[in-house]
């Protein structure tokens, strides 16, 4: 399945994404970010990760890679973890993992194409995601974007010897408004 907007396109993944995964997970700022760990993922784990991730049939996750439609190439990529049908509920998760994308509109034309499919296709009543507190332009994104303020969790993310708070954010589909 591929979800298409004006400059992006949210495709599956391919093998041809094995080497900007890896840049990007190679990353410090983005696995800080993105709430990862604070270890580079070697190649082969990196492979291992998106064999399992182009093989997952559950209906917990969906992964997609973003590409830049003008060029045809990835830019980053967006998924919903924790899929609960019954409840209608997902974590979203979004990289923009080439920096030269950052900044420019992207993220949000990502969040906007993502979160329809979240809430017309999956059927999905409330999407959330976790963003660190000092992360304040995705926290403004997300604002921007309809979502709320749920909650903080102090201390939540350890990195570089340094304890972060970490606030849970999320947005509630026309059917059900809080």
């Amino acid at each position: 399945m591929q979800l298409k907007s004006k400059n992006i396109t949210l495709r599956p993944f391919m093998n041809s994404d094995k080497g900007y995964l890896l840049q990007w997970r190679a990353d410090k700022n983005i696995r800080f970010m993105t709430m990862m760990h604070p270890y580079v993922v070697s190649e082969n784990i990196n492979n291992q990760w998106l064999e399992e991730v182009m093989k997952n049939v559950s209906n917990k996750d969906v992964y997609f890679a973003v590409e830049y439609n003008k060029i045809k190439t990835p830019i980053g990529y967006f998924t919903f973890q924790k899929i609960d049908l019954i409840s209608r509920n997902a974590m979203l998760g979004i990289v923009i993992g080439n920096s030269c994308f950052r900044g420019k509109g992207f993220g949000k034309e990502i969040m906007e194409t993502g979160m329809d499919y979240g809430f017309k296709i999956l059927g999905l009543i409330k999407i959330f995601l976790d963003v660190l507190e000092s992360n304040t332009s995705a926290v403004k994104l997300y604002k921007s974007l309809g979502f709320i303020e749920e909650g903080m969790f102090s201390n939540q993310f350890f990195f570089d010897g340094q304890w972060y708070n970490v606030i849970r954010m999320a947005k509630f589909s026309s059917e059900k408004q809080v």
